[in-house]
């Protein structure tokens, strides 16, 4: 098991080929669109994740319009999107983890159907994210959440311009090592659509290979443009996805 990233493109690879994992690639005009099926439950129990479908889309270039993309997987989901809530997670003072609460603020309300909640970090308020999330949902009732975090890579050239969407739910934190109570349909009995964006790249796995370098978690000096630019292209696409 790859524990140094969140990306199902990036995990167990090796181990996918040889159990016979349903992966498959696309390459479009300037994105690439991986969809894995981890919806085995032993097969994802030995990459020690969780079940679930998981799209990656890389924008490997600008001609590619990554909202769409992502608009046209949200909708893939066998999901009913008439009574959306968003969360933002992560801590907005930290600009690598401040993805949710710029999603949140980006992202126009649609009367009726979208709704969004911004629950900070338990350092910030004492209270677990995850029992916030769980008393809103109960008092709103809404008929699926779509939780936006920051996540980590193993390979820095997929800070910022990879986006992970999911089914398997999400824990807090996890990008930043600071790992929180899972959300999912299980945990808060709503159905649970997680989308992502690596911003910090977890070094150990060069560490190793080299000696020589310290064990640590990096993130580029424009990192403020590339939250910004990725938290601007998820309430886009998802207001596409709700739309229509």
């Amino acid at each position: 098991m790859n524990k140094f990233t969140d990306l199902a493109t990036e995990f167990g690879l090796s181990l996918m080929k040889t159990d016979g994992a349903k992966r498959e690639v696309k390459t479009y005009s300037g994105i690439s669109v991986t969809k894995m099926d981890l919806t085995n439950s032993s097969l994802a129990k030995s990459l020690g994740r969780r079940c679930g479908m998981y799209y990656t889309v890389e924008q490997l270039d600008k001609s590619g319009d990554i909202v769409a993309h992502l608009a046209s997987i949200i909708k893939r989901y066998d999901i009913d999107y008439s009574k959306v809530l968003v969360i933002g997670l992560g801590n907005p003072t930290y600009e690598a983890d401040s993805l949710g609460s710029y999603v949140i603020d980006d992202l126009q309300m649609i009367e009726g159907k979208l709704m969004k909640f911004l629950p900070m970090t338990c350092a910030k308020t004492g209270i677990e994210s995850h029992d916030l999330i769980k008393a809103v949902v109960n008092q709103v009732k809404p008929s699926v959440l779509i939780a936006i975090d920051s996540l980590a890579t193993s390979t820095p050239k997929r800070i910022g311009v990879c986006y992970q969407i999911t089914s398997a739910g999400l824990v807090p934190g996890s990008g930043v090592g600071n790992d929180r109570k899972l959300l999912d349909k299980e945990t808060l009995g709503v159905d649970v659509l997680a989308v992502g964006v690596p911003f910090v790249c977890d070094m150990r796995k060069w560490a190793i290979r080299d000696k020589k370098l310290p064990n640590m978690v990096v993130t580029p000096s424009n990192i403020d443009t590339l939250v910004r630019d990725a938290a601007i292209n998820i309430a886009r696409a998802i207001t596409i996805a709700l739309q229509d």
